[in-house]
Order: structure tokens, then sequence, then C-alpha cells
């Protein structure tokens, strides 16, 4: 079981390494570097500007808009007829970029990450299912996750055919989140000691900003869709959607939230306060980060180590919150 943990704590790395990779590909606008999926450029290496055809970007335009219909049709048949139009209309717009190395290769690399993750997952489940007798839950989350894991790589196919349709993009990051949530469900399982009493008092303080927290995750993902429309580096947010400034303000009532339950857990309960002080201090780093993008224009880096920190803050809100119904769970 010792080998076990090690094994999910590595994965679990990974994973956040995975989303800071997918994050630094959206940054850089590295999306498109390989138009096709899995292949790159119809090779499974990419290839070098003279291994391409003349005509390769009409080539690629032309299999792309085919397998797009697909899409288009099938978001009409679910009855999402705003979401077709919107995605018609936004491919109608679009092109095939110009062969870049250095984005074919930074995506390029992002697939093998995400391809060794799969594997990982895949691994998983196969050490679950030896300790299903030890651990009956354990296998039946590992094939859950096993399943987010491969809905997402589906899903990153769906993003290259749609072009990087913004729409899609969130999802695929909000997904993230549940794979994130079925992991710690999976360590729950696995390593239920070590846990923390939560006073009520501390638990309406956390769910309250853990809420608040959420809100902040959606507000971001709708304005990294203004963003991606803009050109880097942004000097003027005066055209931005009022989500912005929601998102702008909503950080200082989060840190007042969990600044408060610091307090509380030095002071009343230090059985929660290393992991309380654990988040307050990846809030923080949030919010300082975001303040970078703000007054720097949206500087390298700044936008995925946002994205990521946010991811692992989430993560830490579910370590916090299991711990506790785990004692809870003892108790009864």
């Amino acid at each position: 079981m010792v080998f076990y943990l090690r094994f999910l704590q590595g994965l679990l790395y990974l994973v956040f390494l995975l989303i800071f990779a997918g994050s630094w590909v959206r940054h850089t606008g590295s999306g498109m570097g390989c138009p096709d999926w899995p292949k790159c450029y119809g090779y499974w290496i990419p290839p070098s500007p003279e291994e391409l055809p003349e005509n390769y970007q009409h080539h690629y335009l032309s299999k792309k808009i085919q397998k797009t219909q697909k899409t288009i049709q099938l978001l009409q048949n679910i009855g999402l007829q705003t979401a077709a139009q919107k995605l018609a209309h936004y491919l109608n717009h679009q092109s095939i970029q110009s062969f870049n190395p250095l984005k074919a290769w930074t995506e390029y690399v992002n697939r093998l990450l995400g391809s060794l993750v799969g594997i990982l997952f895949l691994l998983n489940t196969f050490f679950s299912f030896q300790l299903r007798k030890e651990k009956s839950a354990l296998f039946s989350l590992s094939l859950w996750t096993l399943g987010s894991v491969c809905f997402q790589g589906i899903l990153g196919a769906v993003v290259v055919f749609t072009h990087l349709f913004p729409l899609m993009v969130s999802i695929h990051m909000l997904l993230s989140l549940l794979l994130l949530y079925l992991m710690n469900k999976i360590k729950e399982v696995a390593d239920p000691s070590r846990p923390i009493n939560l006073s009520p008092f501390q638990k309406r303080l956390l769910n309250l900003s853990f809420i608040i927290f959420l809100i902040q995750i959606l507000l971001g993902t709708q304005l990294r869709q203004y963003v991606d429309g803009l050109s880097l580096p942004i000097t003027n947010w005066s055209s931005a959607p009022p989500s912005f400034y929601a998102h702008r303000s909503l950080p200082w009532i989060l840190l007042l939230l969990t600044g408060t339950l610091v307090y509380h857990a030095w002071k009343y309960n230090r059985t929660s306060y290393r992991r309380l002080i654990n988040l307050f201090f990846l809030l923080c780093l949030c919010t300082l980060i975001g303040l970078s993008i703000y007054i720097f224009h949206a500087p390298p880096f700044a936008q995925p180590l946002h994205l990521s920190f946010s991811l692992i803050s989430f993560y830490a809100y579910l370590r916090i919150k299991s711990r506790d119904v785990c004692l809870s769970s003892q108790k009864e």
C-alpha cells in the first residue's frame, strides 16, 4: 500500500504538470501547432518544413471543416442550436496557421505528456484491481477516473477538430476539476489516516469560501475566452466584460475568509492549522499572479501559473473537506 500511495502522489504531480503544459499551449497559441490528431501534419513526430506538401494549409483546413460539421450536427441533434451556430460562425473565420516548428513541438510534447498520464491511469486501475479485496471502493473509483481521462483525451481531439473553439477549450479545462475530484476520492479511500477536526464555524466558513472559489473559476473561464481574442500584451482592459471586475474583486473576500479560518484554527483548533495555512498561501499566490496579469499586461508564464495554482488550490480545498468528512465517519 505504501508503494501505491507514492504512485498516486507521483501521478497527481504529473496531472498538475499536464495542466500547466495545456495552459502553456493555450497561452503561446500552440494549440493548432499540430492541426490534426493524433498525428502532427500526418506524422507521428512533428515533421520538418521540407516534409510538408505545398498545399498543406488548404488540405488540413478542408479536413477540419469536414470533421467539425459532424460536431455541429451533433450539437444540433441534442438541441444546442446556439452553440452549433456559434461554432459554425467561428469556423468560417479560421484558417490553418503557417507551420511553426516551436508551436508544433509544444503541442506535441503536451500530447505526449497526456498519453503518459493516460497510461499511468490505466496502470492505476490495474493496481486498484489487485487491492479490491482490501479496498473495495478503490477499483470502481479508478474505473471512473480512467473513463474521465479517456473522455478528456477524446475532448482534446474535438478541441483540435473545432479549431480551438473557446467553449470546447473551456469545457476541456473544467473537466480537469472532475479529474482532481476523483483523484481526491481515490486518495481518501486509499489513505483515510491523518484526519482533521473542523468546528461548525470553520465548516460554514470553509463551505462559503469554497463556493466563492468555484464562482471565481467560472468567472475566470469566461474571462479567459475574452483574453484569447486579444493580442498580448494586454494594455487596455476598458472593454473587458463585467466578469472581469467580479473576478478582480472576489479574491479579497476569499483571502478574508480563509485568513479568518487560519486565525481561528491557530487559536482554537491546531489540527486543521497546517492545511488551512497552506490553502491561504496558495490563494495569496493566485491573487498575486492575477495582479501581475492585470498590472504587467499578461506577462509570459503568468496565465499558465495562475490556472495551475488555481487548480492546486481547488485540490487543497477538497483535501481539507475530505479529511474532515473522514473524521466524522470515524466518529459515527
